[in-house]
């Protein structure tokens, strides 16, 4: 099960660890959406051809920064004859179910 598919264990769980760990629910919130986005992407065929980095990668993988990072930074390499709006695509495809805007530079 997805946490988030019983909105009031969502809720539940969003509460307690913002208690526990004296944050803001906002916060654990988005936490839990960034970790989802990575957990579809890095799921998919797509993930093995993305390099996760940034802010939010110190934070997730190394614990080396102490802030809370909102975005996700990842590279991924176009195939052999593949364009922009193609790869921008498949992105997306592979993120539709995951509910918010991704922006690709």
């Amino acid at each position: 099960m997805r946490l988030h598919e019983n909105k009031l264990l969502f809720r539940q769980a969003i509460e307690f660890t913002a208690q526990e760990k004296q944050i803001l629910t906002i916060y654990v919130e988005k936490d839990y959406w960034i970790t989802y986005a990575l957990y579809t992407i890095f799921k998919h065929e797509i993930g093995k051809e993305a390099i996760f980095k940034g802010g939010t990668a110190l934070l997730k993988c190394h614990n080396l920064i102490q802030r809370f990072s909102e975005d996700i930074d990842l590279i991924v390499s176009r195939r052999e004859g593949e364009s922009n709006n193609q790869l921008t695509k498949q992105i997306k495809h592979r993120l539709s179910s995951v509910e918010w805007s991704i922006k690709i530079d």
